[in-house]
């Protein structure tokens, strides 16, 4: 068989595994559409057109599939399965832009598509739809009695619900009951009717949450219908039909649930049994709750827990935080004073400070309010904490959060290289002190903190990353820079600042046109910056394309941004304007 052959052969499949999906075409009106016979006539063209348009609107691209389905259908006019993509390109089309080209498309490939073809479900649906955002009463009524004949899914009675409701009747509970019977595409359906019963019949509608598989949406439903009706035991004794740790995402939600609606009493009731879990996360939830009921028994567990249990560093250091906000506010909670020595990381400082500003609700000032409740925070934090590195922090913290300084002081790097020191330390605290000693050209200690850093978090890409370019600065470690920048890139092949360092190697290593061909991989989705471009110019210098160089080194100048990069794009210029002369 001929590669055309094969290639037709291949179109033609394809086509008849995309129609087995469909309904039988019916492109002529005659008596009614439903007696239409299928007039296609494909050919060569039409199948190339219509899957190159399948392959645009299912990816997104429905404008571009517009476009290339009207050619098809222009080769094979009598195709439903054209017609039907079309139509339903351009309703997805409407309803996503609803400007009045894309409305008059729509309206005008609906009419055309009612007195052509009989509607499937896909279609009907999405008439629907364009019909409601179209304000269209008529074509509405159509599309939904076609459905409710035709297809008559939970979600249909749910829209002919609505539209008994809109136009002033009393709708009939049987078709919410219908809704739960019928087959569906939805879900959550049972959560939708029980939301539908919740003032009809809030009795019907926990009785439906009850005996459904409710996900986060129907959980906090049947909470606040147990809320609404006061029934505080059976909201406590609803945490006890809970198991951990498959339901560890449902008790979070109750606690929140109970939190914001200032039952933190009855969270705190289930302390006991949180702790037991021994799960930080959850753990944490509670102590919060704790904080903002000012509970001291509350805390004085949580801490009993925390001194009793196997330490944990990384896991304990956002409860200890947490205790420790609490002693700050209130220094009667002497315990939390001893937590300093669990802090981990700088995050967990940072954290109970944006906790503490979360307690008060804000007006349209928000800014204001926050910096008003920050300074708050600041005084506390001055008048009750001893003196300490994480004091300093802190004060220096709050006060940036207040308005006092323009920035936060080096107090942090302080307080992460004492961290970093003792055993501690996020890769948030490594990465602080990297930038340090970049601000303050020091490679060396970049390089130090860098390889410790890779030791405690051997799985980061961008540690990876950072070390194996600096490395690019020494000819002896440039096959240990790309076996890291190597490694980097196969975690994240589409990582920018990667594709950067590679080409930056290729440079380095001499290959100046692998460098200059991967050169335009990394530019295409680069945001404007002063070293990538100086890479490129270098790059292109190398392997023989000056002009290029020279715009790349411009478009430096151009940023007016001071800098290393501006420094040595001028002098690079003025080297290549000697050289021209």
């Amino acid at each position: 068989m001929s590669k055309a052959l094969r290639y037709l052969a291949f179109l033609l499949a394809a086509i008849l595994l995309l129609s087995s999906c469909a309904t039988v075409p019916k492109p002529e009106k005659t008596e009614s559409p439903e007696a239409l016979q299928d007039k296609s006539n494909p050919n060569l063209a039409s199948l190339y057109y219509f899957l190159s348009g399948s392959f645009m609107h299912f990816n997104g691209e429905l404008a571009g599939a517009d476009q290339v389905l009207s050619l098809a259908l222009a080769q094979d006019p009598g195709s439903f399965q054209i017609r039907k993509l079309l139509l339903v390109n351009a309703l997805q089309i409407y309803s996503y832009e609803q400007s009045p080209p894309a409305e008059q498309r729509a309206r005008d490939l609906l009419s055309m598509a009612r007195d052509s073809y009989s509607f499937d479900q896909e279609m009907l649906t999405l008439a629907y739809n364009a019909y409601r955002n179209l304000n269209d009463a008529e074509g509405v009524n159509w599309a939904l009695d076609r459905l409710l004949k035709d297809h008559p899914k939970a979600q249909v009675y749910i829209w002919e619900y609505f539209r008994q409701i809109e136009s002033g009747k009393k709708a009939p509970v049987a078709l919410l009951e219908k809704a739960l019977k019928a087959q569906s595409d939805i879900p959550e359906i049972e959560y939708i009717v029980a939301s539908l019963y919740l003032e009809k019949n809030p009795k019907r509608a926990r009785q439906i949450l009850l005996n459904s598989q409710r996900t986060g949406a129907g959980e906090l439903l049947l909470l606040e219908i147990y809320r609404l009706d006061q029934q505080i035991a059976k909201l406590q004794a609803h945490y006890h039909t809970y198991h951990y740790p498959e339901d560890k995402t449902k008790i979070h939600e109750y606690l929140f649930f109970l939190q914001k609606h200032s039952l933190q009493e009855l969270a705190l009731s289930h302390l006991d049994d949180i702790l037991q879990t021994g799960d930080a996360e959850l753990i944490n939830a509670a102590s919060y709750l704790a904080f903002l009921a000012q509970d001291l028994p509350a805390q004085t567990k949580v801490y009993q827990y925390l001194i009793t249990k196997t330490s944990a560093p990384a896991d304990d250091s956002s409860i200890a935080a947490l205790l420790l906000l609490s002693y700050i506010v209130n220094p009667e909670f002497t315990q939390g004073l001893q937590m300093t020595d669990k802090i981990y990381q700088i995050k967990d400082l940072v954290y109970i400070s944006y906790l503490f500003a979360s307690q008060v609700s804000y007006t349209e000032e928000r800014e204001k309010e926050y910096q008003k409740v920050f300074l708050k925070l600041h005084q506390h934090v001055q008048k009750n904490l001893p003196p300490s590195l994480i004091k300093d922090f802190l004060v220096d913290h709050t006060a940036f959060l207040a308005g006092l300084y323009d920035s936060d002081s080096g107090s942090a790097v302080v307080l992460a290289e004492w961290l970093i020191a003792k055993g501690y330390g996020g890769e948030e605290d490594f990465e602080l002190l990297f930038e340090h000693y970049s601000d303050i050209s020091n490679p060396a200690k970049q390089i130090e903190i860098l390889q410790e850093s890779l030791a405690r978090f051997p799985r980061s890409a961008t540690i990876k990353n950072n070390l194996g370019y600096i490395l690019l600065n020494y000819p002896e470690h440039l096959a240990e820079a790309e076996r890291l920048i190597s490694e980097a890139l196969r975690e994240q092949p589409e990582n920018m600042s990667f594709q950067d360092s590679w080409v930056w190697l290729l440079y380095k290593q001499g290959k100046y046109d692998a460098a200059y061909a991967y050169l335009p991989k990394v530019l295409e989705n680069a945001q404007v910056n002063a070293e990538l471009f100086y890479h490129a110019a270098m790059i292109c210098q190398a392997a023989g394309a000056r002009d290029e160089a020279i715009k790349f080194l411009q478009q430096i100048l151009l940023l007016q941004t001071p800098g290393e990069y501006q420094d040595k794009a001028s002098e690079e210029l003025r080297r290549l304007e000697a050289e021209g002369k």
